[in-house]
């Protein structure tokens, strides 16, 4: 048995000697949750641990027991044992930055493919939305989509300087840059076709050059940042002549 195993024990002693009858019910539940957690903190891993569970049962042992610190510590010691016996989370936590915006990344995917397959019958039943082509507007917004997605695989090895950073916000950024890739390219079809920004355009490749547009609009944040400035001067200039 190892040191730690050894004060576990200890502690787990002590505390049976301490808890007495007439408890209050939620002072029971919560040391029910702490004593579950004891049998993690066993580990040598989780040693560092054992602190937290004091604090949490002296807690719960005073006159008046503080239940909001008790509960707020059990809980953040539940996270740490329990999250690290999680794959998912252990790989948040754990992985590199990479990793995390891959499976923010990956989670989208899991999630969009079969919505799309769910709603795609009732797509391709309309023939327009506002004028629009509905062939047209799946297409700009999956270009866009695979242009955020091509900027994540290119800039990869930029997210390895970023260790500090929240592995959530990683996780995040992977999930909702297609999403935002999306959205731009939507954005920027619907300046052109308003001819807020005057383009001329051959019909015979109008729908190349609106797929390659809504690519690099997903791709390219700072393109579409662009659009978005000069269409937001050209409207605020006409409002202003008005």
């Amino acid at each position: 048995m190892s040191e730690n195993q050894l004060e576990v024990e200890k502690f787990i002693s002590k505390l049976e000697g301490q808890i007495t009858e007439g408890l209050d019910k939620e002072v029971q539940k919560l040391f029910g949750k702490l004593m579950n957690l004891l049998k993690y903190i066993r580990e040598d891993d989780y040693q560092y641990l054992l602190g937290h569970a004091r604090i949490a049962a002296k807690c719960l042992l005073l006159p008046s027991p503080n239940l909001q610190l008790a509960e707020k510590t059990i809980d953040s010691i539940s996270f740490a044992v329990k999250g690290a016996h999680n794959p998912f989370v252990a790989i948040i936590r754990g992985g590199t930055p990479p990793t995390r915006v891959i499976l923010g990344l990956g989670i989208l995917l899991y999630l969009a493919i079969p919505l799309m397959t769910m709603f795609w019958p009732d797509l391709s039943k309309q023939d327009s939305i506002l004028g629009v082509s509905v062939s047209l507007l799946i297409m700009v917004s999956l270009a866009g989509a695979l242009g955020s997605i091509v900027s994540i695989m290119v800039r990869l090895h930029e997210f390895t300087t970023k260790k500090d950073a929240d592995p959530s916000v990683l996780l995040f950024t992977g999930f909702f840059k297609p999403v935002v890739g999306a959205a731009f390219a939507m954005f920027v079809l619907s300046v052109i076709k308003a001819g807020l920004i005057p383009v001329k355009i051959d019909p015979d490749v109008e729908n190349y050059f609106y797929l390659a547009l809504a690519f690099v609009s997903g791709f390219s944040e700072r393109f579409a940042k662009d659009v978005a400035s000069k269409t937001e001067a050209i409207v605020g200039g006409r409002n202003v002549n008005n």
